[in-house]
């Protein structure tokens, strides 16, 4: 024996062109709720990126080596490419691929 809800839930609520306009618009605020929920994202993202730059200015001076400078930049830009897919910035893995570009390869061509 198989019950039939589909009929009874169309005599209970049948469909009306309010129904139509209520699901558009629970639609159209859903879809604005995710763009809100990205914008804050890549707001907080850029929160971090200041951050880390205004305490990066104010420890690097007073570094007395250079590579010191260089691992803790090199610290920073891994942990910015994760925080970065983990926000949903898409805009910075393409600045990451040309930034690593730009490196000579370590290895060697041929065999």
């Amino acid at each position: 024996m198989t019950l039939d809800v589909g009929g009874f839930i169309e005599h209970v609520a049948p469909p009306s062109p309010d129904n139509d306009k209520k699901d558009e618009q629970i639609a159209e605020l859903q879809q604005r709720v995710q763009q809100l929920r990205n914008e804050n994202l890549e707001e907080r993202f850029l929160w971090i990126i200041g951050l880390l730059t205004v305490i990066d200015l104010a420890i690097f001076p007073h570094m007395s080596t250079l590579s010191a400078p260089l691992v803790i930049g090199a610290l920073n830009l891994i942990v910015l490419a994760i925080f970065a897919q983990k926000c949903g910035v898409d805009a910075f893995m393409p600045l990451i691929d040309k930034i690593s570009g730009m490196w000579p390869s370590s290895t060697k061509g041929g065999s």
